[in-house]
């Protein structure tokens, strides 16, 4: 028994040894407190803006304990000290700048603001679409399966696709179409070319199509050849006219073309393998493979163009959409699909999408 106490004793010793030792590491310093999360709470309407794009004023909202004080607070410019009138300030000049809101004793967190002039290019990086060029007809079952593959992908990686289903040999069949198959060679079915850069043939054992390998090209495409250029569109319809103007936000100056054509979704008959094909190439606007950007792109700006079509009476509106699409050149890569956009006929997408 006296050696079991012993060993206890000495045990005790050693950890109240060890708390001592430890314990100035869980001590809070009080010569640096926590921080108290502030219950005023400032707002802008947006944090970037660009002079001679951007004319609507910025605008500030102040909360406190969820209660709306923005009338009531002083809200003030902490970059150079001056006070925030009617809660709306209009930059002037390109930098950074803080805001930061007073009330009722209480100091709100810090919003910081950035401006730069429309002759900058932008830090930030457009979405990514990918055009997807799909060479099919519609009785071939191997085509359906693919399309199948492609219905399974994610919302997420399916809205990165721009697609444009060029039919060959079948009763959807246009000129242009059989033109560019016999421009890259095409002999096998499903042949799908990823932004004019690489192409995948085939699909079930063997074959390059696998719905990992589409999600795949997403990627690939983000890191080879990064997006510099975004792609606005609206669409009007004048009786049998179809028209849409498309604005493009270029981030650097550089060679580039522009396609359009237009695309309509088209219900199958009894002896084809879909029920409905997707994205079918009806006409179009442009050359597909481009067409030269004059004069050239020679500092980051926005160029608008403008694209019309005759609405064949057997189309039906609702179902087409115009495929936009800008080409840059990359070298000894030659043009590759930078970006592209669809918009639905009489339809229209205002605002560029950025990537998340």
């Amino acid at each position: 028994m006296k050696r079991h106490f012993k060993f206890f004793t000495l045990a005790a010793s050693f950890v109240a040894m060890l708390s001592l030792a430890v314990l100035p590491a869980c001590n809070n310093n009080e010569d640096d407190p926590e921080p108290t999360p502030t219950s005023l709470v400032l707002s802008a309407s947006t944090t970037t803006y660009v002079l001679g794009e951007d004319t609507a004023p910025i605008t500030f909202t102040a909360t406190f304990e969820g209660s709306d004080v923005t009338a009531s607070a002083q809200i003030s410019n902490t970059s150079d000290g001056t006070q925030v009138e009617n809660a709306s300030w209009t930059p002037s000049s390109v930098g950074s700048f803080t805001f930061q809101a007073s009330y009722d004793g209480e100091v709100s967190n810090v919003v910081t603001i950035t401006v730069r002039d429309q002759s900058e290019p932008s830090t930030e990086t457009f979405y990514r679409y990918i055009l997807l060029t799909k060479f099919t007809y519609t009785t071939c079952p191997a085509c359906a399966e693919a399309q199948r593959l492609f219905n399974q992908l994610s919302t997420e990686d399916a809205e990165h696709y721009v697609v444009v289903a060029v039919h060959n040999v079948d009763r959807l069949t246009i000129s242009e179409g059989t033109q560019l198959g016999k421009t890259f060679n095409i002999s096998a079915y499903p042949t799908w070319y990823y932004n004019f850069y690489n192409s995948m043939i085939g699909v079930g054992a063997g074959g390059g199509i696998t719905q990992a390998g589409i999600s795949n090209q997403i990627s690939r495409a983000e890191r080879m050849f990064p997006t510099v250029l975004g792609i606005i569109a609206e669409s009007t319809v004048e009786g049998t006219t179809a028209k849409v103007s498309a604005t493009v936000k270029f981030q650097e100056a550089g060679d580039y073309k522009i396609a359009c054509v237009l695309t309509e979704n088209v219900p199958g008959v009894s002896s084809e393998n879909l029920s409905t094909f997707q994205h079918v190439l009806r006409a179009t606007q442009t050359d597909m493979l481009g067409e030269a950007i004059t004069p050239a792109v020679s500092e980051p700006g926005e160029r608008t163009f403008d694209f019309s079509v005759e609405l064949n009476s057997e189309w039906n509106k609702d179902e087409c959409s115009f495929a936009i699409y800008v080409f840059k050149n990359e070298g000894e890569n030659g043009y590759i699909v930078n970006n592209a956009l669809a918009c639905p006929v009489g339809g229209a997408i205002t605002e560029y999408r950025y990537a998340e």
